[in-house]
């Protein structure tokens, strides 16, 4: 009787928000490999793992080092969820003929919406205000302080 060969696995680092919000869906597809979800360090689950790992999804905050890259004899593919590849080791995976892809410029759009949200809210004291409000202290404190307009438009 013959053992049946591991199945081919996906090693996650981070894991990317992406994952996180759809893991369910994309579990159904593939076989993910999640180190977050088990006690051994990272270096020793992936060990454990090598021979079935053929490729990784990571975000930014998680680096792919040639370290890594290195112990994982079947790797031939690195998808960041990022828009930046600067915390894959380039060098290491074109050596091993590895094919790199990521988000691109899917999001930027997105971020640049949140950016200017974001900075009209400190600007104006959103957020802050609405605390003061649903924390009912503005009676204590006095009115809350208005700011001035973020640009000006001039016709």
């Amino acid at each position: 009787m013959t053992t049946p060969p591991l199945a081919t696995a996906i090693l996650v680092l981070g894991p990317p928000l992406v994952f996180k919000a759809y893991e369910t869906e994309f579990s159904e597809k593939f076989n993910f490999l999640k180190p977050w979800k088990t006690p051994l360090p990272l270096h020793q689950f992936i060990a454990t793992h090598s021979c079935n790992v053929r490729a990784i999804f990571c975000s930014a905050v998680s680096p792919v080092t040639a370290e890594i890259i290195q112990s994982l004899p079947e790797l031939r593919f690195v998808l960041t969820s990022s828009i930046g590849v600067n915390h894959i080791d380039l060098r290491e995976c074109k050596r091993r003929g590895i094919v790199v892809a990521n988000a691109g410029s899917t999001f930027v759009e997105d971020v640049a919406d949140m950016a200017v949200g974001l900075l009209i809210d400190v600007v104006k004291r959103i957020s802050a205000g609405n605390r003061l409000v649903k924390a009912r202290v503005w009676p204590r404190q006095g009115d809350y302080p208005l700011t001035h307009k973020v640009c000006y438009i001039f016709t």
